[in-house]
């Protein structure tokens, strides 16, 4: 049977003798097109690109003459097609410095031209060879060449359509494993900012009856309630206290300073464990705060966590102590910016004590205490530590604010579209003070 041709080993290897020939000659073909574009238009990319249909014939011209052979022949001729390859990128990678340092911009027309060709015939002979995808190990290195030479002539193109716009040589630089090393850090990121912000808040916007289902559950509104409360007690009576605070740690004695590093712990301390060991002391009679009521003064302290207005009220004390001690900072740096012959003019005018803070102090810090309270405002709005770990949103969710009420409604209540509604619904109060804030940088920026 053999002999008249017809045995399936015998056109099995005829078909692969008959793949292999086209694919070398489109391939030699577009190495001398491609280095002789290279050279002329002084792009790296076609070069690369060239010395990749170089290495593709002979991983060819290797499998050919391995069809038919033993096995370890073939997987000897893989790794040496692998090892060519290699020796072109070393190649490439030199180029790329030499060009760097002292190239010109490359013809980015040519360059897009050729890669458009080079793409058109590396498809060609990637979908001859899909056939053999789960061949021998040969012929499966053949395949994955090719396949590779597809995403680096997309890579060529891009780099081309930079180097137009841009009007750079760097772009040209791009290609290859260090473009293909940007793509795949990039891409992951996008693909989490896709899922997790722009698609649940795309979602939001375009289903508006989310809003009626939202304003219709029990614990909207008075979880807008605790929202305003918490954001404004909380960040005012921080900022406040926190500028007079920056007064008291000015003054240069030791045990001030001393004080000053005592004070600053909890903000140095992680959020969540901060905001646990704030919980653990208001927990009740096994709490620090009820322990010591009861051992100074013999009386009962009372369920913190047990009462909307407590509860609330502790998540707001436990945010000033955990932030207040950052924006005293802030303000304490910003005192030390003040010159002292200010204060000694004020002090000849008869501005002494409180008078030289209202009337000197103050002015000079009006715009960074604004500035910092808008910050303080937007960061404050999605701060959903404090109160998850503080109270916990207890009891039965009358201490909620919108982050943690999101949160609820996504997780606990598997209703992700009405947790990202919960949070959007922050937005109104979001964009204005986006707005102040960017507005304030751009006309007077932050200065004393």
């Amino acid at each position: 049977m053999s002999s008249c041709g017809c045995h399936p080993e015998s056109s099995t290897t005829e078909a692969e003798y008959r793949i292999l020939r086209i694919a070398l000659v489109l391939n030699a073909t577009m190495f001398v097109v491609g280095i002789v574009a290279g050279i002329l238009g002084q792009s790296t990319s076609l070069i690369a690109d060239a010395l990749d249909m170089l290495a593709d014939a002979s991983a060819y011209t290797i499998a050919l003459v391995a069809v038919g052979r033993s096995a370890r022949f073939k997987a000897g001729a893989a790794g040496l097609s692998g090892s060519v390859l290699f020796v072109l990128g070393v190649g490439v990678l030199i180029d790329a410095a030499r060009r760097a340092l002292v190239g010109s911009a490359p013809e980015s027309l040519v360059m897009m031209g050729i890669a458009c060709v080079s793409l058109a015939v590396n498809a060609t002979v990637l979908r001859m060879l899909g056939r053999f995808r789960e061949g021998e190990v040969h012929l499966r290195a053949t395949w994955i060449f090719t396949r590779v030479d597809v995403i680096a002539n997309i890579g060529v193109i891009a780099s081309g359509i930079l180097v137009l716009l841009t009007g750079s040589r760097y772009p040209d630089h791009l290609r290859g494993s260090d473009f293909w090393w940007a793509v795949a850090f990039i891409v992951p990121y996008a693909a989490v900012f896709f899922a997790l912000v722009v698609y649940p808040y795309g979602y939001a916007l375009w289903k508006p009856s989310l809003y009626a289902d939202l304003i219709a559950d029990r614990l909207y509104l008075p979880t807008v309630v605790n929202t305003l409360l918490f954001v404004g007690l909380g960040v005012n009576v921080k900022m406040f206290l926190a500028l007079l605070l920056s007064g008291f740690f000015l003054r240069p004695r030791w045990w001030i300073r001393v004080l000053l590093a005592v004070y600053v712990l909890p903000w140095a301390l992680a959020a969540a464990q901060a905001c646990i060991s704030f919980h653990w002391m208001l927990i009740g009679e096994q709490g620090l705060v009820d322990g010591l009521l009861s051992a100074l003064f013999g009386i009962d302290g009372p369920l913190w966590f047990n009462n909307r207005w407590l509860g609330l009220g502790s998540n707001i004390v436990a945010y000033i102590w955990k932030w207040m001690p950052f924006w005293t900072l802030i303000f304490l740096a910003a005192r030390m910016t003040i010159p002292r012959n200010i204060y000694d003019a004020a002090e000849v005018d008869g501005a002494a004590g409180i008078r030289s803070f209202v009337h000197v102090t103050f002015p000079l810090l009006a715009n960074l205490y604004l500035i910092c309270t808008l910050l303080s405002t937007l960061w404050i709005l999605g701060d959903f530590t404090t109160v998850y770990l503080v109270s916990g949103g207890g009891p039965s969710g009358s201490t909620e604010v919108l982050a943690t009420l999101g949160f609820h409604y996504a997780f606990d209540l598997a209703k992700p579209a009405l947790g990202v509604a919960a949070v959007m619904s922050a937005f109104p109060v979001l964009i204005p003070i986006v707005i102040v804030l960017m507005r304030r940088f751009q006309t007077s920026g932050v200065q004393l």
